[in-house]
């Protein structure tokens, strides 16, 4: 395997609590070269997408980050990205940034997409970083 892919999503909330995504970006990663290559960016509007999703519990996203709930509003809907984000999925195994695989992986799965998964680089890379536990935790992370 010499090119995987790398996905981010960002989320109005946790899927658990009615969280949406709101935006999804994917880049591939030549693991001989190092070479990255954007393969989808872009701001998203699923179903359901309203004022709630705004203000707490859902608003985090808006009042932490560049992102802006109008852009949301104004994004194109998931639904129709779907296929080319499948594309992008068949295309590559992927791995996932942020939070943690299980979250973003989580909810694209839940979308219908099919994913080829690789470990959790978060977790995979604990043992080499070894940062400090957040306060309530008593692992590295």
């Amino acid at each position: 395997m010499k090119e995987i892919a790398i996905v981010d999503i960002e989320t109005s909330g946790f899927q658990n609590q009615g969280g949406l995504i709101v935006e999804i970006g994917i880049v591939g990663l030549n693991l001989e070269t190092g070479n990255i290559t954007t393969e989808f960016e872009s701001i998203v509007k699923e179903n359901g997408f309203g004022e709630k999703h705004s203000k707490d519990p859902y608003g985090w996203i808006f009042q932490n980050s560049d992102l802006n709930y109008d852009d949301v509003l104004q994004a194109h809907d998931l639904t129709k990205m779907i296929p080319d984000i499948q594309a992008i999925f068949n295309k590559y195994s992927l791995g996932a940034t942020a939070f943690n695989k299980q979250f973003d992986f989580g909810f694209l799965k839940s979308r219908g997409l099919t994913i080829k998964e690789l470990p959790c680089i978060m977790l995979s890379a604990t043992p080499v970083v070894n940062l400090p536990p957040n306060p309530e935790f008593s692992d590295a992370k």
